[in-house]
């Protein structure tokens, strides 16, 4: 049975940061016969006097005071635990009536299913060897139906409710809004498919960060990772949590009123609370939950999309006449309509960030993105349509919670059920980013451009549970803002940069490896159309839009010094050397995590 030592400090791996290996952690045979041959070449004399018999143990550790970390927690002290294959005996020890400090017994966590710590086990009565291990890693458990769940849970979400809004204000009129739903839906097809061939040819988790990283480096990976890292996904989770709190919040305030700032960030960082810990246990329960808000959001819209027809079909097109009356053309307002459409589109990528976990990506793929995106451009555009038949273009700007008034206008008694539902779409949106944007950590972490620890995997669950809450930590700081409008503005053009990055290694892969295995194969025109509209999206606003620009291109030149000094530099400060060790190894002992193993 094989063990994993928790003494202080942990082994942390150093990687080349100039390499551009995709697995950074070696299995867990190969760290056996590593520990084998150390030992053979400097055994360490280490006191175990009940087990004279053992010819050596595994693997040779430090101890004494190390062990007061395990007594501290309360566990076991065990023997050390050999693999039958590696090792001729292995003998346990008695604890019993003898001074653990006089032993010097180190405390070991079993990679078994039915051996962790407080449930340890006599490794003599363990013969059933390789037949009960489990190796600690990712599993491949997301079929065609999760897949589309997921792909639709997490676009559905905030975007569709308060983007309607925005996006009339900026085009003017009723007609132009339309179009640029419409066109953004395409535009997401267009960007679907050119990530459907890069993450079959690629086939790893962490989307854009993986493709770029292959492409181009470690430096240009660092940047796009830095800019999601303090830009891209606590601003995309505060929009969404804090879109929930208000939804959820409306029904006990009087129609017209805002929720006050201090229950609505309350509810908001709850709901990140419990999402966390939810796929901190395990990766069904994440999955399950996602698709069951997945039919409570798209159930919400259908009612609001059969009211709305049902008042069309009785003549209610009044607002439809004159439908582009008032249309601004100035192009940078159209831009930034397009931000706003784009952020409700936005998740179409979702398989990309977590293609390590998902079954026959080759098969699957493909098929959950035809049918997810087929679903929510169709829902899209007849939620709009049922919107505008029921509300004027005053009603919708002056209303913060457009499907609330909706709602109020037209189903009575009954319309405190639509916040609920809302409620429950943006909170299925906020599961599947909190899904998609761990594994960016955890890929990120694994390659050596975050902390180690941010790669750790929980021992009896299997997910990555430190970047899930790292995760978490980081979507809270953005609630320092409520103005969702401005976030969606910071978050757009940050997406937007990173999409065109994201894109060009499409020509990249195409020009340096022509003969590169691609299981998908798409029309090269559909990347040219995606690259060009994607320009427009980032140049326009840039114009009337500056210090959101600015805000953005600071975030990005900071990442340069940090990548040189804290990943680039082989010579770290020793002080930050030290404390990332003791983070570490805190972390394993706090969440039961290790580092991922790969399987021989």
């Amino acid at each position: 049975m094989e063990s994993l030592n928790l003494t202080e400090p942990p082994v942390l791996e150093v990687m080349d940061m100039e390499e551009r290996s995709v697995d950074a952690v070696p299995c867990a045979e190969g760290r056996r016969e590593s520990a084998d041959k150390k030992w053979e070449q400097s055994p360490l004399d280490i006191s175990y006097s009940p087990s004279s018999s053992l010819q050596h143990p595994c693997p040779p550790m430090r101890s004494k005071k190390k062990n007061l970390a395990s007594k501290e927690k309360g566990f076991v002290n065990e023997a050390y635990e050999c693999d039958q294959n590696n090792r001729e005996t292995a003998q346990n020890t008695d604890i019993d009536g003898q001074d653990t400090e006089e032993n010097e017994i180190i405390t070991t966590y079993s990679r078994t299913t039915d051996n962790f710590p407080g449930q340890a086990k006599n490794s003599l009565d363990d013969n059933d060897g390789d037949d009960n291990k489990q190796i600690v890693k990712l599993r491949k458990e997301i079929g065609l139906v999760d897949c589309v769940g997921l792909i639709v849970g997490n676009i559905i979400g905030s975007g569709i409710f308060v983007s309607p809004r925005s996006v009339l204000h900026y085009t003017g009129s009723v007609g132009m809004s339309m179009v640029v739903w419409v066109v953004s839906g395409a535009f997401s097809i267009v960007g679907a498919l050119c990530l459907m061939e890069l993450g079959t040819m690629i086939p790893q988790s962490g989307g854009n960060y993986a493709y770029i990283h292959e492409a181009y480096g470690p430096l240009p990976a660092f940047v796009l990772l830095w800019m999601s890292v303090t830009i891209g996904i606590p601003s995309s989770r505060a929009i969404g949590s804090l879109t929930f709190a208000n939804y959820l919040l409306q029904p006990f305030f009087p129609v017209g009123q805002e929720p006050p700032q201090l229950p609505l960030r309350f509810v908001a960082i709850l709901l990140i609370l419990t999402l966390t810990f939810i796929n901190t246990k395990k990766v069904k329960w994440a999955i399950k939950v996602q698709d069951t808000l997945a039919v409570l959001k798209v159930f919400v819209l259908v009612v609001i999309i059969l009211t709305g027809l049902y008042h069309l079909v009785t003549g209610n097109t009044s607002h439809f006449d004159n439908a582009f009356e008032d249309t601004n053309w100035n192009p940078t307002y159209f831009a930034t309509a397009f931000y706003h459409t784009l952020y409700a589109y936005e998740g179409w990528d979702s398989l990309n960030g977590i293609m390590e976990e998902v079954k026959d990506p080759v098969r699957n793929m493909p098929r959950a993105i035809t049918i997810s995106l087929t679903i929510v451009i169709t829902i899209y555009i007849l939620t709009n349509v049922a919107f505008f038949t029921v509300l004027d273009s005053v009603q919708m700007l002056s209303s913060s919670a457009v499907a609330v008034t909706f709602g109020q206008l037209t189903l009575g008694a009954v319309a405190w059920v639509i916040p609920i539902f809302v409620a429950c779409s943006t909170g299925g949106s906020l599961n599947g980013s909190t899904l998609s944007a761990s594994r960016l950590i955890f890929v990120s972490a694994r390659r050596g451009q975050l902390p180690k620890f941010l790669s750790y995997v929980h021992i009896k669950n299997n997910t990555p549970i430190t970047a899930l809450i790292f995760t978490a930590s980081i979507s809270m700081v953005m609630f320092m803002t409520s103005d969702v409008r401005v976030l969606i503005n910071y978050i757009s053009f940050s997406g937007n940069l990173m999409g065109l990055l994201c894109i060009s290694t499409f020509f990249y892969f195409r020009i340096k490896h022509p003969d590169m295995h691609r299981p998908i194969k798409v029309w090269i025109g559909f990347p040219i159309m995606y690259f060009i509209i994607g320009i427009f999206l980032t140049v326009f606003p840039a114009i009337r839009q500056p210090m959101e620009v600015v805000a953005s291109l600071v975030v990005i030149a900071t990442s340069l010094p940090v990548y040189y000094l804290a990943i680039h530099r082989k010579d770290k400060p020793k002080f930050l050397t030290w404390f990332m060790d003791k983070v570490a190894y805190y972390s394993q002992l706090l969440f039961l995590a290790v580092p991922e193993e790969k399987e021989c």
